[in-house]
């Protein structure tokens, strides 16, 4: 007799920014699916979401849920999200899909795009050094201060990148989504993309005008 095997099942998904009314749909697939699941953070291994909620710390850069019956293996971490599952029965891939429909929602670009965006100015800074080289002896000093100016400030902006690529970031914060945060930090990835964005400007406007003048 032919038998189909179980085959397991691993989803990779970026960085998430949770709240803790995430981890409370999360714990509820767990809870409502699997016969019992333990929540291990870097320091602790607790039973419930409630749990983390009485301890001092308030930001998780770790945590990993572990359940069985069926073994679904979830982890939050900085550097990425893994969800992994031993069987891809009927049950286990619906637990698995819940999950990933909470977690795929919560992605936040702006963690997981520092390398790419250090990347993108460095591309910035090569094209206006390749460009400007040539025509060097021909524009005027200000034009010259302007695209050093350009290259220090993409230098700066790349090196902040590079930082910001290699911290490690909460994955978890244990707070409402009604609790008040600082307009600054609210909208700090659209000040930082605004002042990218100023800044590419300047330099496009810069090459037009060494290259037609």
């Amino acid at each position: 007799m032919i038998k189909s095997l179980s085959k397991s099942i691993f989803i990779y998904l970026l960085p998430v920014k949770l709240l803790i009314e995430d981890m409370e749909l999360i714990e509820k697939v767990y809870k409502d699916n699997c016969q019992a699941f333990t929540i291990l953070t870097q320091e602790y291994e607790l039973d419930s979401i409630e749990e983390i909620k009485q301890l001092d710390n308030k930001r998780y850069t770790f945590i990993e849920i572990t359940s069985r019956n069926p073994y679904i293996h979830l982890i939050l971490s900085s550097d990425n999200t893994e969800i992994y599952s031993f069987e891809d029965d009927v049950n286990s891939t619906g637990i698995v899909t819940k999950l990933k429909d909470i977690l795929i929602s919560r992605r936040s670009p702006f963690i997981y795009s520092a390398s790419t965006w250090s990347f993108i100015i460095q591309i910035c800074i090569t094209i206006l050094a390749f460009l400007s080289l040539p025509n060097l002896l021909l524009i005027n000093e200000t034009t010259k201060y302007t695209i050093l100016c350009l290259e220090l400030i993409l230098f700066l902006i790349q090196i902040f990148f590079l930082k910001f690529g290699t911290k490690k970031f909460p994955v978890v914060y244990v707070k409402n989504k009604t609790d008040k945060t600082s307009f600054l930090l609210e909208h700090k990835n659209s000040f930082i993309t605004g002042v990218i964005a100023f800044v590419v400007q300047l330099l496009v406007l810069s090459v037009k005008e060494t290259m037609f003048k």
